[in-house]
């Protein structure tokens, strides 16, 4: 059995996949908060596979502009 590597955010620009990440991490925070959990785990897999693809890369985020974006 041969192991097939999806990885669909290869495609993507550094900025882009850090600017979607951050996206889906607001998204995340609002399904938590209208209690919208099937669609919220979705959407963390989603969030996992781009984690992934950001450590692959070896990319930094500058924590203080992560925690601004987030919980601001």
């Amino acid at each position: 059995m041969s192991i097939i590597d999806f990885t669909p955010y290869k495609g993507l620009s550094d900025d882009e996949l850090l600017n979607i990440a951050y996206q889906k991490i607001l998204n995340l925070r609002q399904l938590s908060n209208d209690n919208k959990y099937i669609e919220y785990w979705e959407v963390a897999m989603e969030l996992n596979e781009m984690i992934r693809e950001i450590k692959n890369r070896g990319l930094k985020i500058d924590r203080a502009s992560f925690i601004n974006r987030i919980f601001v």
